[in-house]
């Protein structure tokens, strides 16, 4: 995450990402055409010939959207400075991580139901972090994903107690949304595992954690895949 985007970088990208997941679409429609034709719906059909602007998956055409919009939101967030920038964390930490963070299940300012949305916020967020923030270490890291994971795992258990004790499924459609991206203890692991995994200071790359992350983009366009979730 720099802050030279530029739209023609963008494009680049979204045409790089469209070709491998129209080929997908188009085969694995094929497929089931042949194999799965029962669970191959007209619309599913469609959505294969325009995968991105269908969204037939969500979470490519929330990229994709992010990445039509990163240049001019990194151009305006550079313009807005390091004060402004920090109070506008502030502002989406407080009233999405913590109000819609503490609880979710109350619905308070939305339920964040824009896929693309998250992902212009947590970018808000990080490229915070990565502009100006030096002084956070691996230790911060630590720390910030073990508050998470405990607070996690401690409304998970309560949830499941209180399911026993009264009978009622509502505990743990609470705990469930705890798990959701953009609740408080979600960004603190998130955050978290991000300090603890890069070190501006010593760059590593490994070549087999490489070739899983290139492979992990085909286990999700095929494992989503409506014919083929079904």
């Amino acid at each position: 995450m720099d802050n030279t985007s530029s739209l023609k970088k963008s494009f680049s990208r979204i045409w790089t990402l469209e070709r491998e997941v129209l080929f997908y679409s188009l085969f694995l429609c094929i497929i089931s055409f042949i194999f799965l034709r029962s669970d191959l719906s007209p619309a599913t059909i469609f959505k294969s010939i325009l995968p991105t602007m269908s969204g037939l998956w969500w979470y490519i055409t929330a990229y994709v959207i992010t990445l039509i919009f990163m240049p001019f939101l990194t151009k305006a967030l550079k313009l807005l400075g390091r004060d402004m920038h920090r109070k506008l964390c502030i502002t989406i930490l407080i009233m999405w991580g913590l109000c819609y963070g503490v609880a979710p299940f109350l619905g308070l300012w939305g339920r964040l139901g824009l896929n693309a949305v998250e992902l212009i916020f947590l970018y808000i967020l990080i490229s915070y972090y990565r502009w100006y923030i030096n002084s956070w270490t691996r230790k911060t890291g630590w720390t910030l994903f073990a508050i998470g994971v405990i607070w996690i795992f401690a409304v998970m258990i309560i949830a499941c107690i209180l399911t026993d004790v009264t009978g009622h499924v509502l505990f743990m459609n609470v705990y469930h949304s705890y798990t959701r991206t953009f609740t408080l203890p979600s960004l603190l692991v998130e955050f978290g595992l991000i300090l603890v995994c890069t070190n501006p200071k010593r760059e590593h790359h490994s070549r087999i954690v490489n070739a899983i992350a290139g492979s992990a983009l085909s286990a999700y366009l095929v494992t989503e895949y409506p014919a083929t979730r079904t």
